[in-house]
């Protein structure tokens, strides 16, 4: 199934500078964005985006391996990773009360964001990866995703494979 994907991550600050600072007093606001857009991402582009999965999932007693082999997609199919992580979004929604964890695995640890790998979230927060290609290429040794938190917390995920 063709996918097309479009990127974009956008952090615009707008800041009030007092009025004894060297700044023309009729406009006392600077504004400053740093922006970053990948557009049509699809099979054939750079980078290559031929598989999608998201799902919100469930720990079971705090933890869950998120393993990107078997991955939740659309309808509930299976999605069995196979090349590398062009993108990737971790959401830890704000209903949870606690932090989690998301690092490589610890028995056939996913090493294609680093090989020490961990991020936490606060309940809320959420982290987006564009690797571009550059990780590891998925396999039987090199594909799990150890998430950690409390009890049944829920982490959302987008994960874009190539």
């Amino acid at each position: 199934m063709p996918i097309s994907v479009t990127y974009a991550s956008t952090i615009t600050t707008v800041e009030t500078l007092a009025t004894n600072v060297g700044h023309q007093a009729i406009d006392k606001s600077v504004t400053a964005q740093l922006s970053t857009t990948l557009a049509a991402q699809t099979s054939g582009s750079t980078p290559s985006c031929v598989q999608r999965a998201g799902a919100d999932v469930a720990m079971t007693a705090g933890a869950l391996s998120l393993d990107l082999t078997a991955l939740l997609g659309t309808n509930g199919a299976t999605v069995v990773g196979s090349g590398r992580v062009q993108m990737v979004k971790f959401f830890n929604p704000a209903t949870n009360a606690n932090a989690i964890t998301i690092a490589k695995g610890a028995s056939n640890g996913y090493d294609g964001f680093g090989s020490s790998f961990s991020i936490t979230l606060a309940p809320g927060a959420e982290v987006l990866l564009r690797t571009l290609g550059n990780g590891s290429v998925i396999g039987s040794t090199n594909r799990i995703l150890d998430v950690t938190g409390t009890l049944t917390q829920v982490l959302s995920y987008e994960i874009i494979i190539g």
